[in-house]
């Protein structure tokens, strides 16, 4: 990976961060969850069907959020690599 490409996955990796710290988005994926577990609790008991679209839903949120985690975690190495590479670089000419 060259510096350029390192330099874009930190700058996609501040706006995973960004996005989702962001209080709307944390509103809507709460509320998303409270919903289906409210559909989970108050379903029938013989209403497997709605019990298990809204477990999938939950899990699609936590994937969801997963993406942006990893999108930051990627943008935490890209940097240190980044950081690396200015080290080594200050170090050659000293």
């Amino acid at each position: 990976m060259n510096e350029q490409e390192l330099r874009q996955q930190v700058a996609r990796a501040e706006r995973a961060r960004q996005l989702l710290n962001d209080p709307m988005i944390q509103d809507a994926l709460k509320t998303m969850r409270e919903n289906f577990f409210d559909d989970i609790q108050s379903s029938h008991m013989k209403d497997v069907e709605t019990r298990d679209n809204a477990y999938l839903m939950l899990k699609t949120i936590g994937l969801f959020e997963l993406q942006f985690k990893r999108a930051i975690d990627g943008g935490k190495v890209a940097q240190s690599i980044l950081d690396d590479i200015k080290g080594k670089v200050k170090t050659f000419f000293r």
